[in-house]
């Protein structure tokens, strides 16, 4: 279970960036906009890279 938790993480983060953050400015929904982009960019090469590792199971 804990190697499936970089999986989840894009799925939960939207329900943790209220608690993160004030609500609702225009700075902070650029900003949760591009923090989302970014980790899920770099969880999702990360679950890749993982995939195709040799010996990876």
């Amino acid at each position: 279970m804990p190697a499936l938790m970089p999986a989840l993480m894009p799925a939960l983060m939207p329900a943790l960036m209220p608690a993160l953050m004030p609500a609702n400015t225009y700075f902070n929904t650029c900003f949760n906009t591009c923090l989302n982009t970014y980790l899920n960019a770099y969880l999702n090469a990360y679950l890749l890279f993982r995939a195709i590792e040799p010996g990876d199971v």
